[in-house]
């Protein structure tokens, strides 16, 4: 999908908003994920490549989403930021139709003084997404899991170093953009959303 104007912009004007706000709220518990484990088990992250390209700086990268039977599973992601910056507001970046990570969306919120980051949900996981929701095991349903990923992304990004975790916004594109309203509704430390297109197949409960 061609990024348009409209999309990066509004964005960009509500993470400008939000920029004096400081001291988020304690979390609310919430039935379906467990947001102190999401926010504080351990990402271990890793950097595969380095690349700096026009003052942007693209990392290549690993990190711990969950432990499964004693295993990590480890995720891909891209993230991206103005070279030298540092406390800089960021957004987390929902990809659309569950792709897999590229520098597209990174590139353009680092080329505003952002810092972004995108991640390749599990493969696994992507290819059940069209199917039903288990209302019978909510917890370990599809869409669940996928969402759980992508909020474990929110931490990574919060403990990137040029990174201010208090000015963090959230953003997406069709089946991102569902991901992207649910995420801005259930963690506290996002401070501004933006779904563009956001859908689903609701004909399946999903």
């Amino acid at each position: 999908m061609k990024p348009t104007p409209i999309l990066v912009n509004a964005l960009t004007i509500c993470l400008a908003l939000t920029g004096g706000v400081h001291g988020a709220a304690a979390p609310t518990p919430d039935p379906l994920f467990d947001l102190q484990a999401i926010r504080t088990e351990p990402v271990a992250y890793e950097v595969l490549e380095t690349e700096t390209v026009e003052g942007i700086v693209f990392e290549h990268f690993e990190f711990t989403s969950r432990m499964t039977n004693n295993a990590p599973e480890r995720v891909y992601g891209i993230y991206a930021y103005p070279e030298g910056g540092r406390d800089l507001p960021a957004v987390f970046w929902c990809q659309g139709g569950m792709a897999a990570a590229n520098r597209q969306f990174p590139r353009i919120f680092a080329d505003k003084g952002y810092a972004c980051l995108a991640i390749t949900l599990p493969t696994k996981l992507r290819n059940a997404h069209r199917g039903a929701f288990d209302t019978a095991d909510p917890k370990s349903a599809n869409l669940t899991l996928l969402a759980r990923d992508q909020l474990r992304g929110v931490t990574v990004l919060s403990q990137r170093p040029q990174v201010d975790p208090e000015c963090m916004g959230v953003a997406g594109a069709s089946y991102g953009g569902f991901f992207a309203t649910l995420i801005a509704g259930v963690d506290p430390r996002i401070k501004a959303g933006f779904s563009f297109f956001g859908a689903g197949h609701h004909e399946l409960g999903s």
